[in-house]
């Protein structure tokens, strides 16, 4: 197969950014498929609809002359990393329909397969015009958040998702809300996401120390991730457990970035010097930071699915998490989940104390991530390719 990805996927400007499409760029090559990448689905086909006598409508006018004489539109790129390497678009744009028709049967693609919703703004309409298949992979936010933010938004989410000859959901959460939002048919299919089996696995894991406790925390230290609540969590762990410390690595250049008022909040419990903070560091060294951790923390108020919880556990990590989206589904059986409550740092921290009373045995935690790497992930995508275009030809 040859596909056209709409997606955000590492590019020589920005090379650490979704892995989670670059795990699936790299499976679905070593099975011997075509990828390129339109980075973000940034398509513009025809001339502008709108006004031409309205402020608004005079810049988007001008605008698409702008972008047709002087821009450096469908220029190919080529990105190489770790032994993948594969084409990618900044943009696209094209005069009307009918050249984008012509450039995609040109390039002999397949179909096209858009990462996040709002990556599929044109898809629709690209559909009727053209008649070209795609499918839409659900990752997070685009469904459990986006959507409910206006009844246009619900309607534009729902519209993409009739629209599509395939759904792929990386959790059966995802899959719940989008029903919640409308959507009824049965073109779709629960793939969740992998690891890296060759880079997550389990080496030199020391058994738990209680007398020598090292938590961690792994993601960009923002709200929506709770990484303020860290603080008060290792207060209370530290109450019965008080060598314990913390291993926080991740950070963010935008201005939601935490660890400043999480710094604050340390020194106001006088813990300052049991907390380590790591900016982010190599996806193939992530692992061995793991390996340290006896316990990795994740108590996000909201994850699609949650990758960090199962390379951890294939690393032999046990993870204590909020039992939020669909996080339970990454961490799988181990039931090391803490449900929302008024008092849920205190949960949390009870959950961290009991867990390290009573450790479960290594091998268990690494049990719970076998048969769910980024191959098998993948090769479950290709039967729903397959399976959807079999549908699709039936209609």
């Amino acid at each position: 197969m040859n596909i056209l990805f709409f997606a955000t996927a590492p590019s020589n400007e920005y090379q650490k950014i979704a892995s989670f499409i670059f795990a699936r760029i790299k499976e679905l090559q070593n099975a011997g498929h075509r990828v390129t990448v339109l980075q973000r689905g940034n398509i513009s086909i025809g001339f502008p609809n709108t006004n031409f006598f309205s402020l608004g409508g005079l810049k988007k006018i001008i605008g698409y002359f702008y972008k047709l004489v002087f821009c450096r539109n469908n220029i190919l790129e080529v990105y190489e990393k770790d032994n993948v390497k594969y084409n990618y678009y900044n943009r696209l744009f094209f005069s009307s329909y009918k050249n984008f028709n012509k450039w995609y049967h040109e390039n002999q693609f397949d179909f096209i397969h858009a990462h996040f919703l709002w990556s599929c703004n044109a898809l629709p309409e690209i559909k009727k015009m053209c008649k070209i298949r795609y499918i839409v992979s659900v990752h997070g936010s685009d469904i459990h958040t986006d959507p409910y933010e206006s009844e246009k938004a619900r309607l534009f989410a729902k519209n993409i998702l009739d629209c599509a000859d395939g759904v792929f959901f990386v959790s059966l959460f995802l899959q719940k809300k989008a029903f919640e939002l409308g959507y009824r048919k049965d073109n779709y299919l629960v793939t969740g996401n992998g690891y890296f089996n060759d880079i997550f696995f389990l080496k030199d894991k020391k058994p738990l120390d209680k007398n020598k406790v090292l938590l961690g925390y792994i993601g960009n230290p923002v709200e929506i991730k709770r990484f303020d609540i860290l603080p008060d969590v290792l207060y209370e762990v530290k109450k019965q457990f008080p060598n314990t410390k913390l291993l926080c690595i991740g950070s963010t250049t935008t201005d939601v970035d935490l660890r400043d008022k999480v710094k604050k909040r340390l020194t106001e419990l006088n813990i300052y010097d049991s907390v380590e903070f790591i900016d982010k560091v190599p996806y193939y060294e992530v692992a061995d930071y793991m390996r340290r951790m006896d316990i990795l923390l994740l108590p996000s108020k909201m994850e699609g699915f949650g990758c960090v919880a199962l390379e951890a556990q294939a690393c032999g990590t046990p993870v204590i998490a909020s039992a939020n989206g669909g996080i339970p589904e990454a961490t799988g059986n181990i039931g090391l989940c803490v449900k929302e409550s008024d008092n849920f740092i205190y949960d949390f921290a009870c959950k961290v104390i009991d867990y390290i009373k009573k450790p479960l045995d290594i091998k268990t935690i690494v049990a719970a991530s076998y048969g769910r790497t980024w191959k098998a992930v993948v090769e479950k995508e290709i039967e729903g390719y397959e399976k959807f275009i079999r549908m699709g030809k039936q209609q």
